[in-house]
């Protein structure tokens, strides 16, 4: 079992990384090793795996790169590529949803942040496994800017293990086999029943063969957990909720090694926003059971005033800082 230490010592020697992302690796710590507000389980750190959609799939893609020592692999629904929206708010609602970023402009800022220290070693990015979705009816998060994210990680990335799926008629949503709206809308809980198993096929792009999923109601435990805990008072001023939530399978619950899967929700979809919706719905659950995956759901919250994030975006514009 690693220990949380091990994971103290990776964040002293990442400076100058951004806040939040430290935060998130002391929540990934505290399913290691025992925690007041999390007990500790047997986790291979090193098959660690990220996704998200949107603001998430944002976040997702700059945990990956950032901490790509121990990321195996990333699953990103409409985003774009790594710092897009560096430049502040006006470029991130522009050019990184409804333009084309220029994947030489994320090569060079990730090339700069290496050599800087700001972030893991290049090299590592090369064994993660990519895949990508961009749904041909999302008029938030347009195709366009997911494509620059393929061109992006394609730089870095053998072409085998990149899979972008591009060629589905969905809308800005997370992309499900049985559940949630009709597939082409986009509202709601961002939750879309495209007769397609996006968190299925990202996890086994990532992973390689895994069991069949297990029913519709899981026999893991959700458990919610006090994200502030591991915020230093910060909740905040970075846009953390005071909660967040884990699935656990019975499996990694009994202290078999299990690996741990991040999943970043998008704009809107916070648990204030849509109750348990997306982490009992976004269709990680019923894989993790049979595979010992560990799914770990941080949540953001809506902030007023400073920051402002009104819609519980995670940070991919630097309202947390650079």
């Amino acid at each position: 079992m690693i220990s949380s230490a091990n994971l103290f010592t990776l964040i002293a020697v990442i400076p100058g990384i951004n806040h939040l992302a430290g935060v998130l690796l002391l929540l990934l710590a505290a399913t290691t090793a025992g925690a007041t507000s999390l007990p500790g389980y047997n986790i291979d750190i090193n098959q660690t795996s990220v996704s998200g959609i949107s603001s998430g799939g944002y976040m997702a893609v700059q945990f990956a790169i950032a901490h790509s020592e121990i990321v195996t692999g990333a699953g990103v629904f409409a985003a774009g590529p790594y710092r897009c929206g560096a430049d502040g708010i006006s470029t991130a609602l522009g050019l990184c949803m409804q333009g084309r970023p220029d994947p030489q402009k994320a090569i060079n800022e990730t090339r700069s942040a290496a050599d800087a220290g700001r972030i893991a070693p290049l090299e590592n990015i090369g064994r993660q496994r990519i895949w990508l979705f961009s749904g041909y009816n999302d008029g938030v998060v347009k195709q366009s800017v997911t494509n620059s994210l393929y061109a992006y990680f394609k730089h870095y990335v053998p072409t085998g293990h990149v899979h972008y799926q591009n060629s589905l008629g969905a809308g800005h949503a997370m992309i499900t086999k049985l559940y949630g709206k009709e597939c082409p809308l986009t509202g709601g809980a961002f939750i879309n029943d495209c007769d397609y198993d996006g968190a299925g096929m990202l996890l086994q792009h990532i992973y390689g063969a895994l069991a069949s999923p297990s029913s519709d109601s899981p026999g893991g435990t959700i458990i919610s957990f006090d994200q502030s805990a591991y915020a230093h008072g910060d909740g905040d001023r970075i846009g953390l909720a005071e909660k967040g939530y884990l699935y656990v399978p019975e499996s990694c619950a009994r202290g078999e090694e299990c690996r741990v899967h991040i999943v970043f929700h998008g704009c809107r979809q916070y648990a204030e926003q849509v109750n348990d919706l997306f982490y009992r719905h976004a269709g990680y659950n019923s894989w993790a059971e049979n595979n010992r995956i560990i799914v770990l759901y941080p949540q953001t919250q809506a902030t007023h005033l400073s920051p402002f994030n009104p819609n519980g975006c995670w940070d991919w514009w630097g309202y947390t800082g650079p």
